[in-house]
């Protein structure tokens, strides 16, 4: 069966309404591989805190782990292992999951939030925290590539990846003489648009595009969210927006029975 990634939004119309989630899932197939939990009480009463947010969700940490990493705009991934869970905070800006058990996640205010999962050779999850400056030194595609090495060439055939939200080209100038903007127009210039004669706009989304389709994975393989943190600012958190403290919390289960995978596999 060809696996298809879709991403809905719910409640399905944005209304002001809160709380509001971001399901990642598989097309004909309702349980989510991942969540992105956007406005909500658990979220203002967490300050970002992944902990205090686990905990307001009902969770308990000895009965389910969660690795929530210190992201620092980089590109490492954390295994997810219980050595790695709460209260330890690895600094990383990714989990990659594969061991019953264990829950991952990662926090968002305008960064977008990468999913990657397959089934080869046994269900796997990756989570992955896409600033612009992370998306510009490759946090996608080097842990694409990283993965399909290891996992073997058949690992991309039920590859599926989700992008977004995060902040559009409509909301994000940045200077043309930001070096990092430098940096990305030399790799990906057809994600910059002028804006000013100082500005251009930035298109976070379309550079994680490019790196997917360099490295071969198939275009009805990825799902990229419509919408924009900043824009859907009544759904979500965005720093741009003067959010400075909550966050969008994006969590995963790793694989164990009675999810996703049971109904494909």
């Amino acid at each position: 069966m060809r696996l298809l990634p879709e991403a809905t939004l719910w409640p399905p119309r944005i209304s002001g309404a809160s709380p509001a989630e971001v399901r990642y899932h598989l097309k004909g197939v309702d349980d989510p591989v991942a969540i992105l939990m956007g406005r909500s009480d658990a979220a203002e009463r967490a300050k970002g805190d992944p902990e205090a947010h686990w905990r307001a969700l009902g969770y308990d940490l000895r009965r389910d782990p969660l690795v929530a990493p210190r992201q620092v705009h980089g590109v490492a991934v954390v295994s997810g292992r219980r050595i790695w869970a709460l209260p330890q905070r690895p600094q990383a800006d990714g989990v990659e999951l594969d061991v019953a058990g264990v829950w991952g996640s990662l926090r968002f205010a305008d960064c977008w939030p990468v999913i990657l999962a397959g089934t080869f050779p046994t269900p796997w999850v990756m989570l992955l925290h896409a600033g612009f400056r992370g998306a510009v030194a490759g946090v996608l595609a080097q842990n694409l590539r990283r993965l399909l090495d290891r996992r073997g060439p058949r690992a991309r055939e039920g590859l599926c990846v989700w992008m977004g939200p995060g902040i559009g080209p409509c909301c994000y100038p940045r200077s043309r003489e930001d070096p990092w903007v430098k940096r990305g127009y030399a790799l990906f210039p057809e994600a910059f648009a002028p804006l000013s004669e100082e500005l251009v706009t930035v298109d976070i989304g379309r550079i994680l595009c490019q790196q997917c389709d360099d490295l071969g994975v198939p275009r009805e393989s990825l799902c990229r969210s419509p919408w924009c943190t900043a824009c859907a600012s009544d759904y979500f958190y965005s720093y741009r927006r003067k959010d400075l403290e909550a966050r969008n919390f994006l969590v995963a289960p790793g694989p164990q029975k009675g999810f996703w995978w049971d109904n494909i596999l």
